[in-house]
């Protein structure tokens, strides 16, 4: 269930009180039990004498800002706080333009990556607020930060399942910038959009049945049905044809339960790394077994990509889930969306 003023996200929550602003996170990485919360105060603003249940205390206006995925870049240039961003870690795939502008300046500084950050460089940055994003809390660099007095700030938003869930999030980094107005509106645009397109669709007769994924070492992963891309073939009315499982993250199969249950699948989507008929064919004849391969009808969102080679899938995906949406109506339902060119989902290259 989305907390209390949310409509989708349910990794985090904001309550305001007198002397500031609540941002509760939690699950900031799957089947974490973890909860943060930081209490966002203006500057002047005295500390509350109960401070010991916050994780932090952060004192705005906030005017430094290390980021460390490439959504968190997209979120902060909709809220117009790019500017603020002194640091990133690997910032070469980044495609954001604003973000390029100033890293060709010399304004932004590589921290090395999320595995291995440079303690020391960020600590001579003096960020006023860190955006952390792992796959656990075994970082012993964020607690170096936390010693020194940084706000190390846990972003949550790839764990939603949910498309608008992600997109809500623009609403957790507002209170940063007192942009809460701008937030709202830009969510209440993409959410109408996304609903029209899904809306449109409740009444039709047939779902096509989607594979998708593709193997790697031998194990072929694909979404489970309540995960990110799952949401997204329910909501394009898609007979997905693993919707009945309730994974939340990727699934591992072999080959042959994939073959067994997709060989006569209309549509294909996200074939992992493959852009092209080419390299599929290099793997040998198991995917030439799949009707998709066939009907050249295998779609990816690999083929785009920004300046540097930054997938936008990833970078701008999260904030565009209607234009997702409609990539993949696109395909599915032809004639159902008009005046639409297909951005995130292409068509795999010969």
């Amino acid at each position: 269930m989305p907390a209390s003023g949310l409509d989708y996200a349910v990794n985090f929550s904001i309550d305001q009180i007198d002397k500031g602003t609540i941002l509760k996170v939690q699950n900031p990485w799957p089947k974490s039990l973890l909860n943060y919360r930081y209490l966002l105060l203006d500057e002047g603003q005295e500390t509350p004498t109960d401070s010991s249940r916050f994780t932090q205390i952060i004192r705005k206006p906030i005017r430094r800002i290390i980021a460390t995925a490439t959504p968190q870049i997209t979120a902060l240039d909709l809220l117009g706080a790019v500017d603020k961003v002194v640091a990133f870690p690997t910032p070469d795939f980044v495609s954001n333009t604003r973000f390029r502008e100033r890293l060709a300046q010399n304004q932004i500084t590589s921290i090395g990556n999320n595995q291995q950050l440079d303690v020391e460089r960020i600590l001579r940055l003096k960020p006023d607020v860190f955006f952390a994003f792992g796959i656990s809390d075994n970082f012993n660099a964020l607690e170096q930060l936390k010693k020194a007095g940084i706000a190390v700030v846990w972003i949550a938003d790839w764990t939603e399942n949910h498309p608008l869930g992600r997109t809500e999030w623009l609403k957790f980094f507002a209170p940063f910038f007192d942009k809460e107005p701008v937030a709202d509106s830009i969510f209440l645009a993409v959410k109408k959009e996304y609903n029209q397109v899904k809306n449109k669709l409740i009444n039709i007769p047939e779902k096509p049945k989607v594979m998708a994924g593709a193997i790697y070492q031998d194990i072929w992963y694909l979404p489970g049905g309540n995960s990110y891309l799952g949401k997204l073939f329910e909501d394009a009315q898609a007979n997905y044809l693993w919707s009945d499982t309730n994974a939340s993250g990727s699934l591992s199969k072999n080959a042959e339960h994939v073959i067994l249950k997709a060989q006569n699948a209309e549509f294909w989507f996200a074939p992992a790394q493959y852009t092209s008929y080419r390299q599929l064919e290099e793997e040998g004849n198991l995917y030439k077994r799949f009707k998709p391969y066939k009907t050249q009808k295998i779609f990816t969102y690999n083929k785009t990509l920004g300046p540097s080679g930054g997938t936008l899938f990833f970078e701008t995906g999260p904030y565009q889930p209607d234009r997702l949406l409609k990539d993949i109506v696109y395909w599915m339902h032809p004639g159902l969306i008009e005046n639409h060119t297909p951005f995130y989902f292409t068509q795999l290259d010969d």
